[in-house]
């Protein structure tokens, strides 16, 4: 046996062996360049209505859950406020006015029914005189009105004491806040105080601030004012072929590199799998049903979750990078039935 003999046999051998390997490993790994670095971003908005007053922070400054960010002109809320507070103590005033005025028809229906009872009595002794033959018919019709009087008092106070209780929801004893005045006045008030509060913008999270308004400008309630960017929690946003996800699936392990740091590797996992392709929240989906129908593979994101090292460089939102998903790594095991 010569020496080429040997190696083209040592050749073949391995030509086998590395076919075997790619054969069995072939399939095990997805790719993509089609992802991006992504954090939690929010375009804060004003509640209220109002002028900046003072700015706290710069373009693309870091700031922490809480920091005070910016402020609007607040001399009519502080107003608003000091009207609603006014109206609360009239309402508490009013009703402790209607306590006492109640108290008070109390008393006198108590009077007018004492009255009532004597103005009856008078009436039934001239009425027993005047069988005996000892009374005029004058003073039976005196105490007679005086009778009728007294009975139309009591109705009267009855009336105004009934208005009164309904005035005070029918009950007198209850808590001050419990009444109906008093609570349309102190939900006003709670909200003069929210809108207070509104005309300071603070930062829900920590992160980055970008896109600020210039001082003085005038803001409508509602209307956006500046953007915040995470500076933690990063994930990416990966859009596979439709053809690569037949063993694609949740906790899988991800190899990450950023095209900014191309010699640095990032772990990460499978987050999930998106419900629709990317096409489904285009704008202007494409309209498959039309006679000049092309086929075109669809891309489904993935979100994937990266694992952040020690001494990370720092990672920017939007930032690209290049996917690399093991899918024979995780527990799960599809059901093939």
């Amino acid at each position: 046996m010569n020496i080429r003999s040997v190696l083209f046999g040592l050749g073949l051998l391995v030509a086998v062996l590395l076919g075997a390997y790619l054969y069995q490993t072939g399939d095990r790994f997805v790719t993509t360049d089609n992802a991006y670095l992504k954090f939690d971003k929010v375009t804060l908005s004003s509640e209220v209505t109002g002028r900046i007053t003072s700015l706290n922070v710069v373009e693309n400054q870091k700031v922490a859950e809480g920091d005070l960010l910016m402020t609007l002109d607040n001399s009519v809320y502080m107003v608003a406020l000091q009207k609603a507070e006014a109206r609360l103590n009239k309402a508490e005033s009013y009703i402790r006015s209607l306590r006492a005025n109640y108290h008070t028809k109390n008393a006198e229906l108590t009077l007018m029914e004492s009255n009532l009872d004597y103005a009856k009595k008078e009436y039934e002794r001239q009425l027993n005189l005047s069988r005996k033959n000892l009374t005029s018919e004058a003073l039976i019709d005196d105490r007679k009105h005086n009778l009728d009087i007294a009975n139309e008092h009591r109705i009267i106070v009855e009336k105004e004491l009934a208005q009164i209780l309904a005035n005070l929801n029918e009950t007198d004893d209850a808590p001050i806040g419990e009444y109906s005045e008093v609570i349309e006045a102190q939900a006003d008030l709670d909200l003069a105080r929210i809108n207070l509060d509104h005309t300071k913008i603070v930062a829900p999270f920590n992160g980055f601030v970008s896109h600020l308004p210039k001082l003085g400008q005038y803001i409508n309630a509602g209307s956006p004012v500046l953007s915040l960017v995470s500076d933690t929690a990063a994930w990416v946003e990966a859009n596979f072929k439709e053809t690569d996800l037949v063993n694609l699936h949740n906790d899988q392990a991800v190899d990450i590199t950023v095209d900014a740091y191309p010699d640095l590797h990032w772990k990460g996992t499978v987050e999930s799998l998106n419900a629709a392709t990317g096409a489904e929240y285009s704008v202007l989906p494409p309209q498959n049903a039309t006679g000049n129908w092309i086929k075109v593979v669809q891309r489904v994101p993935v979100r994937i979750k990266l694992e952040p090292n020690q001494d990370d460089p720092a990672l920017r939102a939007g930032m690209s990078a290049y996917i690399k998903i093991d899918t024979a790594s995780g527990d799960y095991q599809p059901d093939r039935k």
